[in-house]
């Protein structure tokens, strides 16, 4: 088994050293849980199934490049994947909603942003699935964020087609209406369902941004960054990054895990 240097994990597998560990001790109890009655602990063990889940998120090799990596059937990758996955998002350590619930403060400022995965073209209902905006054929995820804490409260999903403001006001997120949301141009209309909502003023053809518009606009950035940021955390992990090649339905699970590795690296610095 290969050793890593501490400063590589983040390279390699997208995340801290320690927090590599703390999955790869989850992995073990629920895989010793499994064997506990007999059996025959056949394949990778809790370290290589953690290895083989990150490299697969982080670098988006194909099946059959892992498979030789690790000397395993080409078959067995995607269900050590996808149970590795599962195994971690149903952790307390991992999971999105018991983290929020942990930690959120439904006073806190929330900033908002929409970004879009690039799919293959689907064989039906390709004009659902069609941003006009890329276009490409995309899965659209929203993304609220603490303005303080900077963690992630929700993330939800969407079609490509479907607009960032109708995305917005499908998800009912959950917060106080007192508090402040900052988002993009995208979200015109927001202030209509949330009166504390703050909006860059967008230029038209017939009204160019005063010099007061653009530091009101710059200021609003100034914000928005922090959403950037994080969008920028979950885009390291290429199978977010480049064009999604599984099963459409196995997307959220993906995109959610990387959102509470993001969470779980904030909330333990």
């Amino acid at each position: 088994m290969k050793e890593y240097k501490e400063e590589e994990y983040r390279t390699i597998f997208g995340v801290e050293k320690n927090t590599f560990d703390e999955m790869v001790r989850i992995v073990e109890i629920e895989y010793d849980i499994i064997h506990k009655r007999g059996g025959r602990k056949d394949g990778p063990d809790a370290r290589l199934r953690v290895e083989i889940t990150l490299k697969y998120l982080r670098q988006y090799n194909s099946q059959r490049y892992l498979a030789v990596e690790y000397d395993v059937a080409k078959s067995s990758i995607s269900p050590i994947v996808k149970w590795t996955t599962k195994v971690l998002e149903s952790n307390n350590s991992f999971s999105l909603p018991n983290k929020v619930d942990n930690i959120n403060d439904k006073s806190e400022d929330r900033i908002i942003d929409a970004t879009e995965t690039k799919i293959d073209r689907p064989s039906k209902n390709q004009r659902e699935w069609y941003s006009g905006k890329k276009k490409l054929h995309t899965i659209k995820t929203q993304i609220e964020i603490g303005a303080t804490t900077l963690l992630i409260y929700s993330v939800r999903y969407a079609k490509g087609s479907t607009h960032d403001f109708k995305l917005f006001k499908n998800s009912k997120v959950d917060y106080n209406r007192d508090t402040t949301s900052f988002v993009d141009k995208g979200y015109i209309g927001i202030d209509k369902i949330h009166s504390n909502s703050i909006i860059p003023i967008k230029a038209s053809k017939n009204h160019e941004l005063t010099d007061d518009e653009k530091w009101y606009n710059n200021e609003i950035s100034k914000v928005r960054i922090a959403v950037e940021h994080v969008n920028a955390f979950i885009k390291k992990f290429k199978i977010t990054s480049t064009r999604y090649r599984n099963r459409r339905k196995n997307f959220k699970l993906f995109m959610s895990f990387i959102c509470e590795i993001y969470n779980f690296e904030i909330a333990n610095l």
